[in-house]
């Protein structure tokens, strides 16, 4: 079974960090059930929006989230960071070519099925 840890921010942020997070774990990583995927919302100081770290094995990871952003530019972080993880848990190479192609796709569907 998959964790997912959220601390920081609004309750409300962190409902919606697991609900997109988990969504993005069926739709990117259906057949995973090992992944232990850990995220913090808090400020993050420079011009980025959040950052993904594979953590000591490529199951286990951790996930900034500045908690300053608006609604759908939080959600279009989640995805683009969920992609990361997908890159790293597959051993593929990490292109953010590839993170900011599917990030949209993938906050559309999120918004399209209710999951937020």
């Amino acid at each position: 079974m998959n964790i997912v840890e959220i601390s920081g921010g609004y309750k409300y942020q962190r409902n919606l960090c697991d609900s997109v997070i988990n969504y993005t774990i069926k739709k990117l990583l259906p057949r995973l059930r090992t992944l232990e995927i850990n995220v913090e919302l808090t400020n993050i100081p420079d011009d980025a929006t959040g950052y993904c770290m594979i953590g000591d094995n490529n199951r286990e990871f951790y996930i900034e989230i500045d908690k300053k952003l608006n609604l759908k530019d939080m959600v279009l972080t989640i995805c683009h960071e969920m992609v990361h993880v997908k890159q790293y848990a597959r051993n593929e190479k990490a292109i953010e070519s590839e993170a900011c192609r599917l990030e949209p796709k993938l906050a559309l569907e999120c918004w399209e099925n209710n999951i937020i």
